[in-house]
């Protein structure tokens, strides 16, 4: 018959102890204990044991101690808390509750169940996870079966068949050992985090906030975490905290990077930081908790988009060393207005955040940094009516600097919703001394002429301007040598003849018309010939809209001297006069003072073959 058949026969009242009485293991679980007490006895469940034992003068669990007849020591080597049917007060260690542990479960290390068959109190802690002895995390599910194993039938094999000592635990991370570490308070072998040491209650007070803030569907929840019954919960909340605290403060500062991107974009700390504001400063408002508050103003004196100030009373610092400045401090300190401060920033010279409140009302903050950048700006720049006299040029002519990319200004009635103009000063400058090679000097001075008085008098095409400046700056054009080195860019002097030269070169090239003067000078005529040929047909010339000037296209040029050529050229081949070219040949001139009463004479091209062999048999015509 079995031991616990014999017990319930009789009364529990002439029951003075138990026959069998293990003997305690260290730091082991008491309501695991009580389990291996009731399974050494036969009973198989703590509470067949309880019921065998009951009185009605006596409550059942002291006749249960007093039956062990455990000594001081043995009681002090058991810990967590008493069953939940027990009266018993529970007197727990480093200011922990029945809260922070398990109820009707167990979780295990199958090594340590393998060299000492008892329950850890420890492992009953709800936010312990591993075992910091074998490194490795605990287990709470049969591997064979999946089922989670109670602690009233705590035995080290499963109802399976399982042992539940030869089972494979995984290797836990360094970061969740040193967090287990310092939540456990009783093995020194890991560094926690470099931080300052906490009880195990106020851990699994961070824990508590830290899943909450990091578990989004927790995020505004207050109390304790949903689901820490089960080792996977209590895992993904601990690895999450190990992130967290991982490398005092850098975790920290990402995980509120994170929350400032995501948050509202206001001047408000808890509109932007949500319940983590208020958790910080409230809930954990012990001085052991200091550290975290010091790590928060520390990233919103450096990283917050908004001011910190004396409406902030909670944050240390007030702005002392506060990274940001609203925009009339940073006006002031740079020595500009508020306005040419947002029109700076929305230009996107200088970093700003704005932000729009509810009633329409606009705040402004700018990095401390870029005070010194607006300080910069202002200090190098000039507005557009000043340049043009800086520059000693008509202000067209400085828009049209400004238009072909020569100068970059800061501000513009079109950008940064300016309506003045910020150009920079060292733009005007280079100008007068051009960065990229000088150009060359003539000296001593001959023939000068200012850029402002060939703008005004040589009736420069468009684009010739533009074009001027960039050949000054690459040495294409002769300047003169002047004192002192200041002078304005449009009274420095040039030579005329290396300007002319620039010019006639650059109009062949680029202009699409030019007038009867230039074509001359291009077809290397005088101006009446060209006017006679105008006249004659032979180069045609179309009137311009305003009806006083006629312009002659550089394709007109090209079929021109394709087409015709002059008696003088082919003269010259022949070693003779013009007339006695004429009076030598039996070709018919176009044009000429005996054709037309024009002054020169100008042959077909296509005749030029038959003139030429007639005087002479070697001689060839140049090429166009």
């Amino acid at each position: 018959m079995k031991l616990a058949e014999t017990v319930d026969a009789g009364t529990s009242s002439h029951l003075s102890g138990l026959p069998i009485r293990p003997r305690p293991g260290i730091t082991e679980s008491r309501h695991g204990y009580l389990v291996r007490v009731a399974n050494a006895n036969g009973y198989g469940s703590l509470t067949r044991l309880c019921a065998a034992l009951k009185t009605t003068h006596r409550r059942t669990e002291d006749v249960i101690l007093q039956s062990l007849d455990l000594t001081k020591d043995e009681l002090e080597n058991l810990e967590g808390p008493w069953p939940w049917y027990f009266r018993h007060e529970d007197i727990l260690h480093d200011g922990l509750c029945k809260a922070d542990y398990l109820t009707g479960l167990f979780r295990w290390c199958p090594q340590c169940l393998a060299e000492s068959p008892y329950l850890r109190a420890k492992w009953a802690v709800k936010f312990c996870v591993t075992c910091l002895t074998h490194e490795a995390y605990l287990i709470d599910s049969c591997p064979s079966c999946q089922r989670r194993q109670k602690i009233e039938h705590f035995c080290t094999r499963c109802t399976c068949g399982q042992s539940l000592s030869n089972c494979k635990s995984l290797q836990a991370p360094s970061g969740v050992l040193k967090l287990q570490s310092a939540l456990i308070a009783r093995s020194r072998q890991y560094e926690a985090f470099n931080l300052p040491r906490l009880t195990p209650s106020q851990w699994i007070r961070l824990l508590e906030k830290i899943a909450a803030l990091t578990e989004p569907s927790h995020k505004l929840r207050t109390g304790q975490v949903a689901g820490l019954q089960s080792l996977s919960t209590s895992i993904i909340v601990v690895e999450r905290a190990s992130q967290f605290l991982k490398n005092w403060p850098i975790g920290f500062h990402t995980f509120l990077r994170d929350v400032q991107e995501k948050g509202a974009a206001s001047f408000s700390l808890q509109k932007t930081f949500g319940r983590l504001y208020h958790w910080l400063y409230v809930d954990l408002h012990d001085q052991e908790f200091s550290f975290l508050r010091e790590a928060f103003d520390a990233y919103v004196n450096e990283h917050w988009w908004g001011l910190v100030c004396r409406r902030n009373r909670r944050l240390e610092n007030k702005g002392a060393n506060s990274a940001r400045a609203s925009i009339g401090l940073a006006a002031k300190i740079s020595g500009s207005t508020p306005t040419r401060v947002k029109q700076l920033h929305l230009a996107g010279l200088i970093e700003a955040k704005k932000v729009i409140h509810p009633s329409g009302r606009q705040s402004w903050s700018v990095p401390i940094t870029s005070v010194a950048e607006i300080y910069v700006l202002a200090a190098h720049s000039i507005d557009f009516r000043s340049a043009a006299a800086y520059l000693a040029l008509p202000r067209q002519r400085v828009r049209e600097l400004i238009s072909a990319g020569v100068i970059h200004p800061y501000l513009s009635a079109g950008k940064g919703n300016s309506s003045t103009w910020m150009l920079p000063r060292y733009e005007l400058d280079s100008l007068v001394l051009p960065s990229l090679q000088p150009a060359p000097i003539e000296s001593p001075p001959c023939d000068p002429v200012t850029i402002l008085q060939a703008l005004k008098s040589w009736r420069l095409e468009s684009g010739a301007f533009i074009a001027l400046v960039r050949a000054l700056n690459a040495g294409q054009i002769t300047r003169i040598v002047q004192t002192p080195a200041d002078t304005p860019f449009g009274k420095m002097q040039l030579s005329i003849k290396s300007l002319r030269e620039w010019l006639e070169h650059w109009r062949k090239e680029h202009l699409l018309s030019m007038s009867i003067s230039d074509a001359a000078k291009i077809l290397g005529l005088k101006e009446q010939v060209a006017y006679d040929l105008v006249e004659a047909g032979l180069l045609s010339a179309r009137m311009e809209r305003s009806g006083y000037a006629r312009r002659i296209s550089n394709e007109e040029i090209t079929r021109f001297q394709a087409t015709y050529v002059a008696a003088a050229t082919l003269s010259k081949m022949l070693n003779t006069s013009s007339r006695g070219l004429i009076a030598r040949t039996q070709v018919t001139p176009v044009t000429g003072p005996n054709v037309d009463g024009k002054r020169q004479y100008f042959f077909r091209r296509s005749d030029s073959e038959l003139i030429l062999s007639q005087a002479s048999r070697s001689i060839s015509f140049p090429p166009l």
